[in-house]
């Protein structure tokens, strides 16, 4: 399993600037909502494994009724502060973390906030291991946990705390094995729970890291872990003992990687992709121009999931049957069309889904409905106009970004904090 990466910022929060940043943060939500399904709509997550695929995109999460029918949950179910992490769990039950805690939905219409020790804290990450849920938080000025839940996200229990100079930013786990990234006094670190808190740590060097996030977990226990720098991204895969070897280096970020035995698929939304067939020591490049867009990776059932780019690859997710071929010779097929998103979930009036988003409809389907031609070739389908959601919303009000500018400003230098992604920052 992989999942996208994205973020900026290597320094911790620190008093000041996170108490102004949460009084203004305050102020603009006393304000109401700014719904900004704005900017290009993409695809950022595929979770093929609950049946039929679900997709989240930059503008909410979008399920399927049926191969040519999907419906819409917009991200202000949980809040107001948008989709930080998304997970569903193996009895179908959606998860959604961010500022406020962990959001959870049966149903997709009723949503509400996980209970137990995880109460209202900053989700970072979510990783479904089986029937246990694994949890993150990492708000800098306050503790932060490692939380386990094993009643299908009703509750969650803190395992592991942390002390206000740490932030844990992701998580990854296969029962015996746990593995978690994050932030201690400004420096970058991953390792395996139970091993020593001075293992793990990457230097910054003069070629400062800037995000970290654990990408996968081999069969042998290792992790891979990706680390964004100011020159490019590298690929680091490391032993249960600790050993790392780079295994990757690009000029661009990675977004996503897929992790079978030996065969290894490091994707790139703007730099195509890498592939290795030997567990990462020699690897074949293939261009963007060659592939539908990577904008993240994921693998079920010998099937390779990717996020496309709807208007330039005919699909906003398409997949291919996973071979040792290259890369560039796959078949892919469409999963999503954005033309075949007919509205918001079809929920009972009264529940969050059917109060919430039936209003914010207008912001992302074009003007005259969302009725798009489905393309037989890529390429063949323009972006839409007239739709704020494949351009601007209404923007977030002044106040808003200073609030989200001062809870990322930094101790070291003054620079912008962290901004969150799927896995990891």
């Amino acid at each position: 399993m992989s999942h996208s990466t994205r973020g900026t910022g290597p320094r911790r929060w620190v008093g000041q600037p996170r108490t102004l940043g949460l009084v203004a943060l305050w102020g603009a939500l006393a304000q109401g909502p700014a719904h900004a399904h704005g900017g290009a709509q993409e695809s950022v997550q595929v979770l093929p494994q609950a049946g039929p695929p679900v997709v989240r995109t930059t503008y909410g999460i979008l399920r399927p009724v049926d191969n040519q029918d999907w419906r819409w949950t917009c991200e202000e179910v949980a809040g107001s502060l948008g989709i930080t992490t998304y997970a569903i769990t193996e009895l179908g039950t959606q998860l959604i973390g961010n500022f406020d805690g962990m959001h959870r939905s049966e149903d997709g219409c009723d949503w509400a906030l996980s209970g137990g020790d995880l109460d209202g804290d900053f989700v970072t990450d979510i990783f479904v291991h089986g029937a246990t849920i694994y949890a993150t938080t990492g708000l800098a000025g306050g503790e932060n946990h490692l939380y386990l839940s094993t009643d299908d996200g009703l509750s969650f229990t803190s395992t592991l705390g942390e002390g206000v100079d740490t932030q844990f930013r992701s998580v990854v786990a296969d029962g015996d094995t746990t593995w978690l990234a994050g932030w201690t006094a400004g420096e970058p670190w991953a390792r395996p729970v139970g091993a020593d808190e001075g293992e793990g740590f990457f230097a910054h060097g003069e070629d400062p890291v800037s995000s970290i996030g654990l990408m996968a977990m081999g069969a042998e226990g290792q992790g891979w872990v990706r680390l964004l720098r100011e020159s490019g991204a590298e690929l680091w895969e490391i032993s249960a003992a600790g050993e790392p070897r780079l295994a990757l280096a690009t000029t661009h970020d990675i977004d996503g990687l897929i992790l079978d035995g030996a065969h290894l698929i490091v994707g790139s939304r703007e730099d195509g992709a890498h592939q290795s067939l030997d567990g990462g020591f020699s690897w074949m490049a293939h261009e963007a121009a060659t592939l539908p867009d990577m904008g993240c990776l994921a693998l079920d059932d010998g099937l390779v999931f990717t996020c496309a780019d709807n208007w330039r690859d005919g699909a906003g997710a398409m997949s291919a049957p996973l071979t040792d071929a290259p890369l560039d010779t796959w078949s892919w097929s469409p999963v999503l069309w954005y033309g075949d998103v007919h509205g918001p979930e079809d929920c009972p009036e009264g529940t969050a889904n059917a109060e919430t988003c039936a209003a914010l409809w207008a912001e992302v389907a074009p003007s005259g409905g969302y009725d798009l031609p489905r393309s037989e070739d890529t390429g063949g389908a323009p972006a839409p106009e007239g739709c704020t959601g494949c351009a601007q919303s209404r923007p977030p009000s002044l106040l808003w970004l200073l609030g989200l500018l001062a809870l990322r400003w930094r101790a070291r230098g003054g620079s912008a904090g962290p901004g969150l992604g799927a896995r990891g920052t």
